[in-house]
């Protein structure tokens, strides 16, 4: 089954930017209070690798595809690229969340879970790309 782009890449651009600034928030309060102590660069350092990237492309497609009206999609890349977007952003979320209950200190919980994150969101962006480069006109199908 076909989806219309435009509406597809308004979703992800949705889940994205709502989910970014989100981590922002949470890092910004976590930083703010204290959290990270002496090691809030560090916080803010793994943050931003960790989201700005696949956001800035999301972002980028949209105006790269401004001509997106009558242009279909794959159902299942969509939905494909979108399960894999919440799931990379809620381990983010979680890695934020669970530290506070090991007994590694903050700045080096963060430190090691790019050995997950990494490649997780080099997925992300393999996803992205199967989705934004199989788009066809309405027409052909």
């Amino acid at each position: 089954m076909k989806l219309a782009l435009k509406q597809c890449q308004q979703k992800l651009a949705i889940l994205w930017l709502v989910g970014s600034a989100a981590l922002f928030v949470l890092v910004f309060l976590q930083t703010t209070l204290g959290h990270f102590g002496s090691n809030a660069s560090a916080a803010w350092g793994w943050l931003l690798p960790s989201i700005l990237p696949t956001a800035s492309l999301v972002v980028t497609a949209l105006f790269k595809t401004s001509d997106a009206e009558g242009k279909i999609v794959e159902r299942f890349l969509f939905r494909l690229a979108f399960l894999i977007s919440l799931f990379y952003l809620v381990t983010v979320v979680l890695v934020l969340m669970l530290q506070p209950l090991t007994s590694t200190a903050p700045a080096d919980a963060l430190a090691h879970s790019h050995v997950y994150l990494g490649p997780f969101q080099g997925l992300v962006a393999s996803c992205f790309g199967a989705f934004f480069g199989q788009t066809e006109s309405h027409a052909g199908s």
